[in-house]
C-alpha cells in the first residue's frame, strides 16, 4: 500500500520517466551549453586547407597571426585587468596542475576577448565543412570506425572557453590529455579537439635565454597508457607567442604546459571543440549558463 501511495503522489519516477531525466541531466546541460559549427562561425577564415590537413594527418597544427598585433595587445591588457578574476581549479595540485583559470563568453565586456573567443569559436566551423569533401567532421585519420562518429553532430562548439593565467612563480601543468572516448557513444560528450589561443604579451614574443619557457609540450604518438611522454614518436615544443594558435588532438596527443620565469603572466585562451548539440535542449540556457 505504501508503494502505491508514493507512485499516486510521484507518478512520474514511479514510471521511470522521472530518473531517466535525472540521469540525463548533466549531459542535456552539456549540450545546452554547445553551439553549432555553422552557429558559431564568425565569418573570418582563421585557417587555412592546408593547415586543415595536416592537423588531421599530424594530429596537431600551429597557425600564427590569428590576431594581429595589435588584438593581441589588446587581448593582454584585458587579461591583465582581470587579475581577481582567476580562481583555482578543481584539479589544483601542486604536483599535477597550479594554474589559475576564469571563463570568457561571446557576452564578455571586452571587446578584445570577445573577438579571440569568436575566432576560436570559428574553426569549429572550418573543420566541419573542410572534412575531405564529406561536409562534416569525420575525424582524425583512421579514426573513424573505431570512435564510430555521429558525423553530424559530433564538433559541438561550447558558448565559453577557459581563460588560464600561469604566473612567474612557476605554475605548471603536468602530462595529460584532454579528452577519451566514452564507451556507450564516442562522440556525445567527448572532446574532439582542442583549440588554444595565446594572448601572451611582448615580453613572450622572444625566446627566454635561461630556464623553462612557458612552452606547450606535445608528445605525440605517446602509447594511450603512458603518461610521462617516453613512448613519443615525435615531441614538439610551441613557444606560447600573442596571436598564436594550436590545435592538437584532444584524445590522444599527450601534453603538458612547462613553468616559465618571465616577468608577464602567460594567458592561453582554451576551446575544446567536440560534442552533440541539440536545439531541443536550447531551453536549459538560461538556468545552467
Amino acid at each position: 500500500m505504501a508503494a502505491a501511495r508514493l507512485a499516486a503522489r510521484c507518478a512520474w519516477p514511479a514510471a521511470g520517466v522521472g530518473w531517466a531525466c535525472l540521469v540525463m541531466a548533466g549531459p542535456a546541460i552539456e549540450v545546452a551549453r554547445r553551439d553549432s559549427p555553422a552557429e558559431a562561425s564568425a565569418g573570418a577564415d582563421v585557417t587555412t586547407r592546408d593547415q586543415r590537413a595536416a592537423l588531421r594527418r599530424d594530429r596537431f597544427v600551429v597557425v600564427d597571426g590569428v590576431l594581429s598585433r595589435a588584438e593581441a595587445l589588446a587581448a593582454n591588457a584585458a587579461c591583465e585587468r582581470r587579475h581577481e578574476s582567476f580562481k583555482k581549479t578543481p584539479q589544483d595540485d601542486p604536483s599535477a596542475r597550479t594554474d589559475r583559470v576564469t571563463w570568457i563568453g561571446g557576452d564578455d565586456t571586452s571587446p578584445a576577448l570577445r573577438l579571440a573567443i569568436a575566432r576560436l569559436r570559428s574553426v569549429a566551423s572550418e573543420l566541419d565543412t573542410d572534412a575531405l569533401g564529406a561536409g562534416a567532421w569525420q575525424g582524425f585519420d583512421d579514426d573513424n570506425v573505431s570512435r564510430g562518429h555521429r558525423r553530424s553532430r559530433a564538433l559541438g562548439v561550447p558558448l565559453a572557453g577557459q581563460l588560464a593565467r600561469y604566473g612567474a612563480s612557476g605554475p605548471r601543468y603536468a602530462p595529460h590529455r584532454d579528452g577519451s572516448v566514452l564507451a556507450f557513444d564516442p562522440s556525445f560528450g567527448a572532446r574532439e579537439v582542442t583549440a588554444v589561443l595565446y594572448l601572451c604579451g611582448p615580453a613572450w614574443d622572444e625566446p627566454a635565454r635561461s630556464g623553462d619557457d612557458g612552452a606547450l609540450v606535445l608528445y605525440c604518438g605517446a602509447d594511450a597508457a603512458d603518461d610521462e611522454g617516453d613512448s613519443a614518436t615525435a615531441v614538439h615544443r610551441v613557444r606560447p607567442v600573442g596571436g598564436r594558435l594550436v590545435l592538437f588532438d584532444s584524445r590522444t596527443v599527450l601534453h603538458e604546459v612547462r613553468p616559465h620565469g618571465r616577468r608577464d603572466d602567460r594567458f592561453a585562451l582554451t576551446l575544446w571543440l567536440g560534442g552533440e548539440h541539440y536545439p531541443e535542449f536550447r531551453c536549459l540556457r538560461p538556468y545552467v549558463s
